[in-house]
């Protein structure tokens, strides 16, 4: 199974506003409580797919921690705080809890402060109680101003919690994330005929300029469902993640289809395409595709898609192998509803 944001190549889905009485807030800081309980007789040991995968802990264990999002003029940071863990199976505090493998921290008397990586929404934690097991602990996304729950939902005062529980046999995870503070956002200033299809395009070059690999994808958007087909070309295998759904590919027409569920309220459901040759992954920036936003679909904060600005571009450097590959992503609305 492909690991996704080590194997990803990254176009995101966002929108980042929530609205409580027509006026839209930035959630600004997530609360998370986990709890799992395992017993011996359970053969349980992964739950979900992509980026969201969890190799599941043997053990019994509580945490919680609090993650605070700062912006200044050119980065974006998280202060952890209120950090608690306890393995009630090997009786243990936590030893390490990791931001991507990248920045951990071993000790919680004090606030901790990480510089978020602009290429990477997607905010991951590890956790370590000391043992020889290190897994998958939480996760969300942030864009600049915003921290959003990663199967789409945007935080709002009077939608401030996700819950997460998880069963199978001889296991129960239980995952509540909460935003618990807020900042006044903002929302385009008026409404405009919602796109209802859309079509992205992603293509990566060599460094000679000849394509290293494309993929192609239409979403059609039918009420709550997002109905997605699409296509692959350049390389033999490839992953396809929407929200918190994953799609390996194996086609040999190189196609998938699958469809998704957004949650209820505004969204900012993330997708990404996978390209993996001779197992190697290469890693992408992530990019807004679309922000449903009340009445409306917007490319970026308070800028809708309309008929005389119906394309978003992006271009950037995609990584293979430490080599920076030339990467263009184009999203573009295909049909717009009739407004009365």
């Amino acid at each position: 199974m492909l690991q996704l944001k080590f194997l990803s190549f990254t176009l995101l889905l966002l929108s980042l506003s929530s609205y409580v009485n027509g006026s839209p807030y930035f959630c600004k800081e997530i609360t998370t409580e986990y709890s799992q309980t395992i017993s011996a007789d359970s053969n349980f040991i992964q739950h979900s797919s992509g980026k969201f995968v969890e190799i599941i802990s043997n053990s019994n264990f509580t945490y919680s921690a609090k993650y605070q999002l700062s912006n200044d003029s050119k980065n974006s940071f998280l202060k952890l705080y209120n950090v608690t863990g306890f393995d009630t199976t090997y009786q243990s505090t936590i030893s390490n809890l990791c931001y991507w493998f990248l920045d951990c921290a071993s000790t919680f008397t004090l606030p901790t402060e990480i510089k978020l990586l602009k290429a990477d929404p997607f905010v991951r934690f590890d956790l370590n109680f000391g043992t020889n097991e290190t897994f998958f602990i939480d996760g969300f996304f942030y864009d600049n101003e915003t921290l959003t729950h990663w199967d789409g939902t945007i935080f709002s005062p009077t939608n401030n919690c996700v819950y997460d529980i998880f069963t199978d046999t001889g296991f129960v995870r239980n995952r509540t994330q909460c935003c618990t503070k807020f900042a006044p956002g903002i929302s385009a200033s008026i409404n405009y005929p919602k796109c209802k299809r859309f079509k992205s395009r992603t293509t990566v070059h060599n460094l000679d300029f000849s394509i290293f690999g494309t993929s192609s994808v239409n979403y059609t958007l039918s009420g709550g469902v997002v109905e997605m087909t699409g296509n692959w070309d350049g390389q033999e295998t490839a992953g396809f993640e929407f929200g918190n759904k994953f799609f390996e590919g194996s086609d040999p027409k190189k196609q998938f289809s699958m469809n998704y569920t957004l949650p209820p309220g505004d969204s900012k459901p993330f997708f990404t395409t996978i390209f993996v040759v001779n197992g190697l992954p290469i890693a992408v920036e992530d990019v807004i595709a679309f922000i449903i936003d009340g009445n409306n679909t917007l490319m970026k904060e308070a800028t809708p898609y309309t008929k005389e600005n119906d394309c978003s571009y992006h271009s950037f450097a995609a990584i293979r192998g430490g080599v920076p590959l030339p990467t263009t992503v184009e999203m573009c609305c295909k049909e717009f509803e009739n407004k009365n």
